[in-house]
């Protein structure tokens, strides 16, 4: 076999901070790779950062080896190795712009309901209803519309590691977390008014006078019912300080609480919150002043509609409750209460919705209070639990048997 030569090539630079490139001759082929050299006074060390992003200090003659560990390249062309160095040149390029990425169209049809909660077409149709540009970035991150929504919503349906993301989407953890943090700032800049205000389009006066129509027929006792308020306990991880102020006694765990309030198209029209988990409902209701902004609703005739709550909510023109349990409680308070807990009860089908659909904003272990904006988390699985019941229906708009609007048209807050 015949003897391969090297001839290695060092160009000194005669001042600090000048650059140069390192030159390989191999059998007189000669390969040229850049370099950023830096020299220390009284040192002979040399920084080499090669064009695959590799970062070491080689040792030939007076030059002195600075990590103990070298890569292949490096040691073949200290030893002269010509397997290693073949091996070297064959091996994949560790340059960030050479690796895959993510190709939305080759997830089969079949597996997007189970990785995202969508179908395939209606992943498209949400990228559209949400503005998302072509092209975001967060911070140093660049990635497209499509895949940064494929990233938001794959972490909010199962509480998976972001490391177990990576091979999927082909990105490191850092940078997904970034995504997802874009995605989020995005989605609740721009369509958080969905969630925070009443000035809905579904809730002007025909659609309300709908809702009480359709309350009543189910066999309430209330002719003005438009919808139906509660608050839900998040459970979150123990924080390592203020534990009391988050600690909820009822339930016995450390949470944040939200307030709701449903009708009966299965959307959520409002949430309040985050606030600490051993606040009592009636706090949310004071904070939220939710009253003060239904004071408007009402039909042609004046009369105010009203939402319905449980018997730890005051009474009120724009809230009713159940009668409270006493000994002598006569048979219509009772039957009242029954028919109207039973049509209640859709506030808790779509409080576990969102738990059911977006399985990582229930998962109390990976929720951090002072690492994670788990509020905002809880927000945003809030939105598209809304568009998914905009695309799908829910248990409350079954049974009720009144369609949401479509998915632009809640999006967009406009009757189409």
């Amino acid at each position: 076999m015949e003897e391969t030569s090297f001839t290695f090539h060092f160009p000194v630079p005669p001042n600090k901070g000048e650059t140069g490139k390192f030159k390989l001759v191999v059998n007189t082929v000669s390969f040229t790779f850049p370099f950023v050299g830096k020299f220390e006074s009284g040192q002979n060390l040399v920084h080499f950062l090669f064009c695959f992003d590799i970062f070491f200090i080689v040792k030939i003659t007076n030059l002195t080896l600075k990590r103990p560990t070298m890569d292949l390249l490096s040691y073949a062309l200290l030893t002269g190795d010509e397997d290693a160095l073949l091996l070297a040149m064959i091996k994949p390029s560790r340059n960030r712009l050479s690796r895959p990425k993510f190709d939305f169209n080759n997830i089969p049809d079949y597996k997007c309901s189970f990785y995202f909660r969508f179908e395939k077409p209606d992943i498209l149709r949400l990228v559209t209803a949400l503005e998302l540009p072509r092209h975001m970035s967060n911070g140093c991150v660049k990635f497209s519309n499509i895949e940064g929504l494929c990233v938001l919503l794959r972490r909010f349906v199962y509480p998976n590691r972001l490391q177990e993301l990576s091979p999927m989407f082909h990105r490191r953890k850092d940078e997904l977390s970034r995504i997802v943090g874009g995605m989020i700032k995005h989605i609740y800049g721009r369509f958080g008014f969905l969630i925070e205000s009443l000035n809905l389009f579904w809730l002007e006066r025909d659609f309300l006078a709908k809702y009480a129509e359709t309350i009543r027929n189910k066999g309430a006792p209330l002719s003005h019912c438009w919808g139906f308020i509660d608050g839900t306990v998040r459970g979150i991880c123990r924080p390592g300080k203020f534990q009391r102020e988050v600690y909820n006694g009822h339930r016995r765990k450390h949470s944040l609480k939200f307030q709701s309030i449903v009708t009966p198209n299965g959307l959520i029209a409002n949430l309040f919150g985050p606030v600490s988990g051993r606040r009592h409902d009636c706090h949310l209701l004071g904070a939220s002043n939710i009253l003060e902004h239904a004071k408007n609703f009402r039909d042609a005739n004046g009369r105010s509609f009203y939402l319905y709550g449980d018997t730890g909510y005051p009474l009120r023109p724009q809230l009713q409750r159940g009668f409270k349990r006493t000994p002598n409680m006569c048979q219509q308070k009772i039957a009242f209460n029954k028919q109207m807990s039973s049509l209640r009860e859709c506030v808790e089908w779509e409080f576990g919705k969102v738990s059911k659909i977006f399985a990582f904003v229930d998962y109390s272990k990976n929720l951090k209070l002072y690492l994670q904006p788990i509020g905002r988390y809880y927000q945003i699985a809030t939105i598209l639990s809304n568009c998914h019941t905009c695309v799908y229906g829910s248990q409350t708009s079954q049974y009720y048997s009144l369609n949401p609007p479509s998915l632009e048209e809640y999006l967009s807050n406009t009757r189409m």
